[in-house]
């Protein structure tokens, strides 16, 4: 699978009632009434870019209320990147190792004396969803 392009959330890791990991697709994550409100904003229109440079960008809609003079401050200052109409979150970085892909995490540390290895693998379902963390992601 060619992990370069953009791809958006299709899948959201939530929890059934006894706890068990359930995938479910974004659509009804975000109509789920008992799902709060903030959870939803990061959810809607979430993206993923992976670029040839070795970055991956996070995207996320610019939240509501945010005036267009805050969003020129922003930009202008260099507080804010945007991509389209989206804002860039987060960038990490990536490499693909003996065929497989990772991506930093940024953990630091150690766990019983070893360091941490802060690459952690991106995954593929069978069905060709990429699976980060706790998202599944349809390519574009």
């Amino acid at each position: 699978m060619d992990i370069i392009g953009t791809w958006k959330i299709a899948k959201v890791m939530t929890r059934d009632e006894a706890f068990n990991a359930v995938w479910c697709p974004v659509e009804e994550y975000l109509a789920d009434p008992a799902v709060d409100a903030d959870f939803k904003k990061g959810v809607d229109g979430g993206k993923l870019i992976f670029s040839e440079d070795g970055t991956i960008s996070f995207l996320a809609k610019i939240p509501e209320g945010v005036s267009q003079e805050e969003i020129d401050a922003a930009l202008a200052s260099g507080e804010l990147v945007m991509m389209g109409d989206l804002m860039v979150i987060e960038k990490k970085a990536w490499k693909e190792v003996d065929g497989v892909y990772k991506f930093d995490t940024g953990a630091k540390g150690e766990v019983l004396g070893e360091p941490i290895d802060p690459w952690a693998p991106v995954k593929f379902t069978d069905d060709g969803l990429l699976e980060m963390m706790t998202y599944q992601y349809v390519k574009e």
